[in-house]
């Protein structure tokens, strides 16, 4: 699971749901608030991209605040190119009418961080079902 954050501190306490998560399922987290940094080696706005589609299946899309009818910018991204890192959304929008069905999975389908890891270690298990989320993302 990626995570790329700069603001660390957050109205919907992402980082906390994050920090648990990990727990769980590695998380690793770039930019300011984490561990890893994308440096010089890529051109601004590609590092992510290059990183997701080289080493993450599983990409935190996770809203700083809770607001109803916003959505950011960094979902819209993974889901409009051909990234091939699954969304997992945070956020004040019902996600599902929005987005289509098996593009993304959205935390407030699961009961705890732990539900979420496990229901991500069975999709990293099972090639077919992760191919399958992909081709529906990179198919719109």
């Amino acid at each position: 699971v990626a995570w790329f954050v700069s603001h660390c501190n957050t109205q919907s306490k992402r980082e906390a749901y994050a920090a648990e998560l990990g727990k769980y399922i590695p998380v690793d987290i770039w930019g300011r608030c984490g561990n890893f940094s994308c440096g010089n080696k890529y051109q601004r706005g590609d590092c992510d991209k290059e990183i997701l589609n080289k080493d993450y299946k599983f990409y935190l899309s996770f809203e700083n605040s809770i607001c109803e009818g916003y959505v950011t910018e960094k979902l819209w991204r993974l889901i409009m190119q051909p990234i091939t890192s699954i969304p997992i959304t945070l956020g004040g929008v019902a996600y599902h009418n929005i987005l289509p069905e098996r593009t993304f999975l959205d935390i407030k389908d699961f009961s705890s961080p732990k539900a979420l890891a496990d229901h991500l270690k069975e999709i990293d298990r099972e090639d077919a079902q992760f191919n399958e989320i992909i081709r529906r993302k990179n198919s719109l």
